[in-house]
């Protein structure tokens, strides 16, 4: 880890079951580059993220192995219901496949690629949280489980986050989920440290 991110950790400790809170977010970070956006469960042994080829899915956090940098949200409550609410939308993983009973990744031709059509949406469309944003909340608020159809590592953190508070509480994302990649979050969390602290580094 270099750059910004370095001095972001320096003095801060290495993530361990110890340190660990539900609903902690981590990005995996090669060099100064951000990555992979990831979820600490309300069981702080496991972690849940959102992939190509699967969608949202609980595994341990134990089978991670990517340097990362953790935030953490200022109100730890919110922070548990948030992992509730992202666990809730889990494909179950049974005789080592996951299912298809949850929330799933984009699909589409690029499918099985890394290069999905919602990362593609995410990288053609505005961050900033507007009217679109607002409108697609006040769908999966109606749903059961509040749940979306597809997300993107990122935008099952937001969503999660954002579908546990009221849009003018303190700390809710103002962010499009369906348009913010890892690196647009990441650099949230950075602008808000009334919000986000960054409580510790992974390096295993």
């Amino acid at each position: 880890m270099g750059g910004k991110l370095a001095a972001l950790v320096a003095g801060k400790p290495e993530y361990s079951q110890d340190n660990r809170k539900p609903g902690d977010v981590f990005f995996h970070v090669d060099g100064t580059t951000i990555g992979h956006t990831n979820m600490t469960s309300s069981d702080v042994t496991k972690k849940v993220d959102s992939v190509d080829g699967v969608g949202v899915r609980s595994m341990p956090l134990a089978r991670d192995s990517n340097t990362a940098i953790v935030f953490r949200f200022h109100d730890e409550g919110l922070a548990l219901r948030a992992a509730k609410i992202a666990e809730e939308w889990a494909n179950t993983y049974n005789d080592g496949a996951y299912g298809t009973n949850g929330v799933g990744y984009s699909g589409g031709l690029t499918a099985g690629i890394g290069i999905t059509g919602r990362v593609i949406g995410a990288l053609m469309g505005a961050s900033k949280f507007g009217t679109g944003a607002r409108a697609r909340l006040l769908k999966y608020r109606n749903r059961t489980g509040m749940a979306p159809k597809h997300v993107i590592c990122s935008e099952m953190c937001i969503l999660a986050f954002q579908l546990c508070m009221a849009e003018n509480a303190a700390g809710f994302i103002r962010l499009d989920a369906k348009h913010t990649l890892p690196s647009n979050l990441c650099d949230h969390f950075i602008r808000n440290p009334a919000h986000w602290s960054v409580v510790a580094y992974k390096t295993i």
